[in-house]
């Protein structure tokens, strides 16, 4: 009888070590895949027929869309920019000074889609939650990103 305990509760540790060594692998994954990302945007729904995805471009040139709705992509795709195309992104960053625009550009009406942008550069960081839309510097931004997502060539689904 003592042996059947004793095999029990050598499978239950086993099986608890092996859930903490799976668990532990996909946060050290979701920690490599997050922490070398560069440019997020996210455009926020609306009531209308707004587009609604998710953009991030990491620093090794990656770029990976989420569509949601509204978009002719709807679901998980990735591709690969040139480094010509991440240092253009670096460079528009610094010329439209995004790091010293305001955190929030806030707007009463609730139903309008919002733009929330998140740039990380050289260790700095910062984020822009836009429901104006109105705020140029950010409109170039916006446009280039966009721009981006059109013009890559080859789109492969996310696994």
């Amino acid at each position: 009888m003592q042996s059947k305990t004793r095999k029990n509760k050598l499978l239950k540790l086993f099986f608890a070590s092996f859930l903490i060594i799976i668990s532990s692998c996909s946060l050290l994954e979701k920690k490599i895949q997050t922490s070398n990302f560069f440019v997020s945007m996210k455009r926020t729904p609306c009531y209308g027929t707004c587009p609604q995805y998710q953009v991030t471009i990491f620093s090794n040139g990656l770029i990976k869309y989420e569509g949601k709705r509204f978009v002719d992509k709807i679901g998980c795709f990735h591709s690969k920019l040139s480094r010509k195309k991440i240092e253009n992104i670096v460079s528009l960053v610094n010329k439209i000074n995004y790091f010293k625009l305001d955190s929030v550009y806030s707007s009463n009406v609730t139903d309008l889609p919002s733009v929330v942008t998140e740039v990380i550069v050289n260790g700095k960081s910062h984020r822009v939650v836009d429901e104006k839309l109105s705020e140029t510097k950010l409109n170039i931004l916006y446009e280039k990103i966009d721009k981006l997502i059109i013009e890559v060539d080859e789109w492969k689904m996310c696994h």
